[in-house]
């Protein structure tokens, strides 16, 4: 009888210590399936700082003071404010005068205002900077055909061609430099003649889209141009398909 008792009394046990760790598992599961959660997204937080902070240590801290200036600047270049774009561009260019896009859009906006010989300073500062883009030259070559500077503007687009371009582009220009060539003979050394008057098919090249981050959020959209890449969205550029000649409405 006693053995009965106490047969029933270890069942019991057993019965209450199996329930107690069936429910300590159950209470335990949501806290530690949390726990993993919460690591997986500091995790993914701190991959995320660390992509962003090696990216502002590309640039000195007077790169990030200049960029609001610069997105501002694109902003109003979007609205074809052109004067206003112009001032936040002198601003992100006073505080950090070493990044081209800057200088390519500037140049863009003194082409939209018809200051083709500021466009045409903007322009070659940019090349200073990066002598490597064929839009840039394609730029200057166009500042300096609207300042009927011919010869000049041959050369430039000569130097344009050296570059990696659409095909659709490579062949404008081309004809370009061959119709421009053809003026330049039809000159008269001592004769004082008019200057040309162009008017064509061509389209003018947009800046850079490279839009680039502020530096206090993750970053993007930089290489623009304008440019642009954040550096919020500047213009894109885009190819055209008529002639390298540039004509401002």
């Amino acid at each position: 009888m006693q053995l009965s008792k106490l047969q029933t009394t270890i069942c019991a046990l057993t019965i209450c210590l199996t329930s107690l760790h069936i429910s300590y598992g159950a209470a335990m599961a949501g806290p530690i399936k949390q726990q993993k959660a919460i690591t997986e997204k500091k995790k993914q937080e701190s991959e995320t700082d660390a992509n962003f902070e090696s990216k502002i240590e590309d640039h000195p801290p007077a790169w990030s003071d200049a960029i609001p200036y610069y997105n501002l600047a694109n902003k109003y270049l979007e609205k074809e404010r052109f004067e206003d774009a112009v001032d936040n561009y002198h601003e992100a260019i006073s505080r950090f005068p070493n990044d081209p896009d800057f200088y390519i859009n500037l140049g863009y906006c003194y082409r939209k205002l018809e200051d083709f010989e500021s466009a045409e300073q903007a322009f070659r500062k940019a090349l200073t900077l990066n002598n490597k883009d064929w839009m840039t030259w394609s730029n200057l070559a166009n500042a300096l055909l609207k300042q009927n500077k011919l010869p000049e503007t041959v050369s430039t687009f000569e130097k344009c061609l050296k570059l990696n371009m659409p095909a659709s582009e490579r062949a404008a220009i081309n004809r370009d430099i061959v119709d421009i060539k053809k003026i330049l003979a039809m000159r008269q050394p001592k004769t004082a003649a008019k200057p040309e008057t162009f008017s064509g098919k061509g389209a003018l090249t947009k800046p850079q889209a490279l839009t680039k981050p502020t530096p206090n959020l993750p970053a993007k959209s930089i290489q623009a141009q304008p440019a642009a890449q954040a550096k919020t969205k500047g213009p894109d550029k885009t190819e055209s398909t008529g002639s390298g000649w540039d004509y401002i409405k």
